[in-house]
């Protein structure tokens, strides 16, 4: 098996497929939400419901944490993926105020990231605090737009469908797009479009 040069992976974080599972997460944030609702009901794709589900207090409340779970064979497709691409980097849309308790989370889990291997979206720090505001497809297509310019090989892995559509409609050749890590767990053969 050769590492191709002048590759990058880029993987998302969170969901079926990838490196963490948020369902327990998840489902805590929609108690919350609810009980703040108090039998309100309101439509879960509405701002009201989007502004108190990612509020601190809710999904984005750094002590649930703890109910995320490691997704199996996260580890070993990480390792394989490392031994593949020259570079790797975790994209995900969890906003920078939680990166030191995620990679802390990760750490406790033997997931072992560089500072600079994981890219939170810009909320409370930095210069360019209007991440926040831009679409998780539209900012990831950005970076693997980016990534497609300087790499050769592009690889991203995001279960999310909206923003494989996203980087798709890029039209970059050397961009191959997958929907999760389960093809880099147990086969050994070369994994390339």
């Amino acid at each position: 098996m050769r590492r191709l040069l002048n590759s990058v992976a880029i993987l998302d974080l969170d969901g079926d497929g990838m490196i963490i599972d948020p369902s327990a997460r998840d489902q805590e944030a929609r108690r919350r939400v609810l009980d703040k609702l108090a039998g309100r009901e309101v439509a879960e794709d509405s701002n009201e419901w989007k502004g108190l589900f990612y509020a601190t207090s809710a999904f984005y409340d750094k002590d649930l944490l703890p109910l995320d779970k490691l997704q199996p064979g996260a580890i070993q497709a990480i390792e394989r993926i490392r031994s593949l691409y020259m570079d790797l980097y975790i994209v995900t849309s969890r906003p920078d105020f939680l990166a030191g308790p995620t990679l802390a989370w990760l750490r406790d889990h033997d997931v072992h990231l560089a500072e600079d291997e994981i890219r939170f979206k810009l909320y409370q720090q930095g210069e360019d605090r209007r991440e926040q505001f831009v679409s998780t497809p539209a900012w990831k297509s950005t970076i693997a737009h980016e990534a497609s310019w300087i790499y050769r090989n592009v690889l991203l892995v995001d279960n999310e469908e909206k923003n494989r559509r996203a980087v798709a409609a890029l039209r970059r050749p050397n961009i191959t797009i997958k929907d999760s890590l389960r093809d880099y767990v147990f086969d050994d053969g070369p994994i390339f479009a």
